[in-house]
């Protein structure tokens, strides 16, 4: 038997979840899964780039719990699989970085080298995740009018990473003696 890469189940603008369920490709479900997707390539298009090792260790164990949430997305009746305490892991490894920082007392842009800006991207992209989790839990569905359910976990796993990619990009400057480039605004 062949292990064909293309099915063909898609031709037609439909996709499948786990249980055989096949929705649009349009649907909100699939664009929260897409953004997943979409962050987890992009944290690997980071990590080909020079990052601190504390920085790279929390974003290879990220990618993993990124693919558990994709597989909390398509199989929502299956327990959760982002917990507490991967929230927790973030809040610890932010903690450890910000105690190497000068604080923040201006607002700083997403700039710097080629690993901060990255981190900076892979930020927003985050933070796109996370809103279109926040519309997907507040979206109805089906013929009783039930909203989607999501994992509370998960939304507070993707808040808090996003804290952890500004940060990340933060430490990286100062662990590669680059320094951080400063908003100016305009009235002053």
């Amino acid at each position: 038997m062949k292990n064909l890469i293309y099915t063909r189940r898609g031709d037609q603008g439909e996709t499948g979840l786990a249980g055989g369920i096949r929705i649009g490709k349009d649907k909100l479900r699939i664009e929260v899964l897409g953004d997943i997707d979409e962050l987890n390539a992009s944290l690997g298009l980071l990590l080909s780039e020079t990052v601190p090792e504390p920085v790279a260790t929390q974003l290879r164990h990220t990618q993993s719990l990124l693919f558990e949430m994709g597989a909390e997305l398509s199989m929502p009746t299956q327990a959760a699989r982002i917990q507490t305490a991967d929230t927790q892991a973030l809040e610890t490894a932010i903690d450890h970085m910000q105690a190497k920082l000068t604080p923040l007392t201006r607002f700083i842009l997403p700039a710097g080298n080629r690993s901060m800006a990255l981190c900076h991207l892979c930020r927003t992209i985050c933070r796109r995740c996370e809103r279109h989790l926040v519309a997907l839990g507040q979206h109805t569905t089906g013929e009783n009018n039930e909203q989607a359910e999501i994992n509370p976990d998960s939304l507070c796993f993707l808040n808090r990473l996003s804290d952890f990619l500004f940060v990340a990009a933060r430490f990286t400057g100062y662990q590669q003696q680059q320094g951080e480039h400063y908003w100016q605004s305009r009235t002053n």
